[in-house]
């Protein structure tokens, strides 16, 4: 199968008054599997649209290994497209709904079968070809859509939240059933989705967009792990934000000041150009990355204390209340009976896995 690059320059779009891009910029490499992820609104599938050609940008460039996209019919750009709800046809049999794309470019009939029947093996249904869509499940469903969207050999693959509908544990299958075969095949494929936890699971790159404009683009663990706004960090989740004074403490770092119970610290060199002007910064750090140690009921005053837990199986959640505000860790069963309600806790966490914060605004030290 063919594997392409994808570029995207300056896209803009608009629907009247309203603007739905707003000047992406974007790369894939070959073989590259992209999520595009984001909340409601946001402009991911306006994006993917534009990239198939169902919507026309006023402005910029969209290019598939080198190719100007802008000009060409959707059926003239050779991408495969998978939608949420199958867009199956209810008339035709899997086979039939597979062979379609085929049969309207063109191709002999003595393929058609063959290369319908190739496709529907590779996504493991070739045993209910002759079914219906009313037939089939809506996982079954799915992996006709997609040996339909494949079987033309296209040179990017796009997928417009395809597991959206599915239930948990099907969605979680699929998950790793489309990731095998785009690998399998190398294909170039482009993915919107709002779950996180799919981007990251199934994608290679990400990118997080926000009212038309990208704000983050990254592997699954840079962006986890270093998110590049406050929006971000938020956005992912499962981080917690704990603002305040930076100092330093002559070891050629800087120690949060001022937040009893709290001992979390940065180097000098991560918080360069990161600093309000009074030295203040947001620090961003997992849950799972959190220790909270019980001290004894005489703490001073102020002091991080347990205001919840919350068992999760294979992990305690625990909510601790700080003077710079609240903190979430996950702990091991072991360690949660320590951390009773109300109990005194030390927050720390080694520096290497605290992050910093980009600045909101221009204002830096």
């Amino acid at each position: 199968m063919t594997t392409s690059s994808l570029e995207v320059s300056g896209v803009e779009l608009r629907y009247g008054t309203f603007q739905a891009l707003k000047g992406i910029d974007l790369s894939l490499d070959s073989g590259q599997f992209l999520a595009l992820l984001g909340p409601s609104g946001c402009g991911k599938t306006s994006l993917l649209r534009s990239i198939a050609g169902f919507e026309r940008p006023q402005a910029g460039a969209i290019e598939v290994d080198g190719k100007d996209m802008m000009p060409l019919r959707p059926r003239e750009r050779n991408l495969g497209m998978v939608f949420q709800h199958y867009a199956l046809f209810p008339h035709l049999t899997a086979l039939g709904n597979v062979a379609f794309g085929l049969k309207c470019r063109g191709t002999p009939r003595a393929e058609l079968a063959d290369r319908a029947t190739m496709a529907l093996d590779l996504v493991g249904l070739s045993h209910l070809a002759d079914r219906r869509p009313r037939q089939l499940s809506g996982g079954q469903q799915q992996r006709v859509a997609l040996a339909r969207a494949l079987v033309i050999e296209p040179n990017l693959l796009l997928l417009d939240e395809p597991l959206g509908a599915l239930d948990r544990k099907l969605r979680i299958e699929m998950q790793t059933e489309l990731r095998r075969i785009q690998q399998r095949l190398g294909v170039t494929a482009v993915f919107v989705t709002h779950d996180q936890e799919e981007a990251m699971a199934m994608a290679d790159k990400i990118a997080i967009m926000r009212d038309g404009v990208i704000e983050q683009v990254g592997g699954p663990q840079d962006i986890f792990a270093a998110p590049a706004s406050h929006w971000a960090a938020e956005f992912i989740g499962s981080g917690n934000l704990v603002c305040g004074a930076l100092r330093p403490n002559g070891k050629g770092g800087l120690d949060l000041d001022g937040v009893p119970g709290v001992d979390l610290s940065v180097s000098e060199q991560a918080a360069t150009g990161r600093l309000q002007s009074d030295g203040r910064g947001t620090l961003f750090v997992r849950a799972e990355k959190l220790t909270l140690t019980a001290q004894n009921e005489d703490a001073v005053p102020g002091t991080a204390r347990v205001t919840s837990q919350r068992y999760l199986g294979v992990h305690y959640e625990v909510h601790v209340e700080t003077a710079a505000g609240p903190v979430r860790a996950l702990v091991a069963p072991e360690s949660a009976s320590q951390l009773e309600v109300g109990r005194p806790v030390t927050v720390s966490a080694a520096p290497e896995q605290i992050h910093l914060l980009p600045l909101p605004d221009k204002e830096t030290t």
